[in-house]
């Protein structure tokens, strides 16, 4: 799949392979130790959810990790930790990106017995750099968060004010992190597309330097 670009993924990276994997998350850290104590705390959690089952007992379904998706866990590790082409590992819940400037890696990533449902994104530069390229563009400008890790304070103040605008586009990842009752870490991928100027202001007085940088979208002819 080609896709048209002002710029390289991340500046630098032209090619993206894109696959689910459940309990994907444990990846960011690619340690098999850790792998392992955050689905043994998974499994316990789930059960104890699932002994005690309500109306809302559906959205628990995942916590019921088999095996297998634990050993293609280690085995997914076990490939990047042993790859040394060029990459960057993105992880949204199940959902793994990874970008690279070699071509090889998504092939090879393609093959792998485990991974199912893979898409290749290629980029295909055109236009202005430093601009966000869009078919049907509804907002002018596209604001991405700095990655940290912030407060349960800040996180309240934040969804707050987020879900409080009615003219802005938040990234899936975004929407995904406002609702996710655990995660209070910020990605750099996380981005809120806006027209107004003052959206950066209000963000800036809830947490100081959370905007990483604004770039103008342009419509992709």
């Amino acid at each position: 799949m080609i896709e048209s670009r002002s710029q390289p993924w991340h500046g630098r990276y032209d090619h993206c392979v894109r696959f689910i994997m459940p309990e994907a998350s444990v990846l960011r850290y690619l340690d098999a130790k850790r792998i392992d104590k955050i689905i043994a705390w998974r499994r316990e959690w789930g059960r104890k959810v699932m002994s005690n089952p309500g109306s809302w007992v559906h959205a628990w379904a995942k916590a019921d990790i088999t095996d297998q998706q634990v050993a293609n866990l280690h085995a997914m590790c076990d490939f990047l930790v042993n790859d040394a082409r060029p990459r960057k590992l993105m992880i949204s819940t199940d959902v793994v990106h990874i970008y690279t400037t070699d071509e090889t890696l998504v092939q090879d990533v393609m093959a792998l017995p485990y991974v199912q449902n893979a898409v290749h994104r290629q980029a295909h530069i055109q236009g202005r750099p430093n601009t966000v390229l869009l078919k049907h563009p509804r907002h002018a400008w596209r604001s991405y968060f700095r990655q940290q890790l912030i407060t349960a304070e800040q996180k309240h103040n934040l969804i707050k004010f987020l879900t409080a605008q009615t003219n802005v586009r938040l990234s899936p990842s975004m929407k995904w992190f406002l609702t996710s009752s655990h995660q209070t870490r910020v990605f750099d991928y996380y981005f809120v597309d806006h027209d107004d100027s003052s959206l950066l202001t209000m963000l800036s007085l809830i947490m100081p330097r959370i905007v990483r940088r604004t770039l103008p979208i342009v419509t992709d002819k």
